[in-house]
């Protein structure tokens, strides 16, 4: 007599093919059991074949429209103050520092006015 085969469970589905929490949800909702997940493990071979987490992900998209997120979209708490980006005031871009640069080097800026009717050869 031949022995037949236990069907998988979903932690093992989870662990084998690296599976989160949202991954999971979407295959139920897409009818997927366990063991049709493990089976369609790609191979080596297999290089065209997606693996099982991002084909889920794909299914789902195509049929539902939507993918459900993998963790917050929003941090959970802000950066204090102090890591937070202030704006740089306009003066003290990089355009300003090299033209006041030109201007103590040279004394008047060596700028082409007739640069802009040239034509640009490409």
């Amino acid at each position: 007599m031949e022995k037949k085969s236990q069907p998988h469970v979903w932690p093992e589905a989870e662990k084998l093919c690296r599976l989160n929490q949202d991954d999971i949800t979407m295959a139920k909702r897409l009818g997927f059991r366990p063991d049709s997940l493990i089976r369609n493990r790609p191979d080596p071979k297999q290089k065209w074949k997606l693996p099982v987490k991002y084909w889920i992900r794909e299914v789902h998209r195509e049929r539902f429209g939507y993918v459900l997120r993998e963790g917050p979209a929003i941090p959970a708490t802000p950066p204090p103050p102090s890591e937070m980006r202030m704006p740089r005031p306009e003066s003290s871009g990089p355009i300003v520092l090299c033209q006041s640069q030109l201007l103590r080097k040279y004394g008047t800026s060596r700028v082409d006015e007739r640069a802009d009717d040239r034509e640009v050869p490409f």
